[in-house]
């Protein structure tokens, strides 16, 4: 129990700077290392190769570490309700060499900076969709995702039970608002140059294959036909809108 609790401690410290620092890089705020400006280190020397090898490794270690047949075999011989905490930990660790071995191409491919207006438009747009962000965690499953279960329960006496399916509040408007919020904060920048391209079409991509072939077809099989009409009634991402395939 004891190895479990400082993965619970190691890993909620981790997420949490982790997740902050990742939403401060993408919005490319005034910090030393954005990911648009800054550089710090890189895996290979070509940008573009760099940065499509930092992308395969992030999105690698979720999809492996997520599968069961990954995850069966390593709790066998790991403390009991540990796995959370490590996946969590390899997840941000990824996360961080992600954003620290990000090399910037600075070629822009479309500015508004020029519409002072629509630039305050936009970061408003970031922040508002960066708390809905927090917010969705909090009332979500913030435990899970901070990998704090065993810490919680070591601490406070906490036990884990079953996630009810939310339909409400945001939910009655789109299936994955979590999503939404990532998405916005991905893209909601006034200036978008290669770098920014290339990581939020990445990401992009891999969260709507993502919720489509893994997210989905799980709250199925745990919700049954209560998910299954969820899904007839509520679009995926967008409110109001159905787009084949895609929401």
């Amino acid at each position: 129990m004891a190895v479990g609790f400082l993965l619970s401690i190691l890993s909620t410290l981790l997420s949490g700077f982790s997740l902050s620092f990742f939403v401060a890089f993408v919005s490319d705020w005034p910090i030393p290392k954005t990911v648009s400006n800054g550089q710090l280190v890189s895996l290979v020397s070509d940008p573009l190769a760099n940065n499509i090898l930092l992308i395969t490794i992030f999105v690698l270690q979720h999809g492996i570490m997520a599968r069961e047949s990954v995850q069966q075999p390593i709790k066998s011989f790991i403390p009991n309700g540990s796995y959370g905490a490590i996946f969590v930990i390899f997840s941000s660790l990824c996360l961080l060499l992600l954003c620290l071995a990000w090399v910037p191409m600075h070629a822009t491919i479309w500015s508004l900076m020029q519409w002072k207006w629509l630039v305050y438009t936009i970061k408003g747009i970031n922040l508002i969709a960066i708390l809905g962000l927090i917010y969705i965690v909090c009332l979500t499953a913030p435990l899970e995702l901070l990998g704090s279960q065993i810490l919680l329960n070591k601490v406070f006496g906490w036990k884990p039970k079953k996630q009810e399916l939310v339909t409400s509040g945001l939910y009655s408007m789109m299936r994955h608002p979590m999503m939404t919020c990532l998405l916005l904060i991905i893209w909601t920048v006034p200036e978008m140059t290669h770098s920014h391209f290339l990581l939020a079409g990445a990401l992009t991509i891999y969260i709507v294959f993502s919720v489509i072939f893994f997210e989905e077809p799980k709250l199925i099989a745990e919700y049954g036909n209560s998910y299954k009409e969820y899904i007839d009634t509520v679009p995926r991402f967008i409110p109001g809108i159905r787009l084949y395939g895609i929401n």
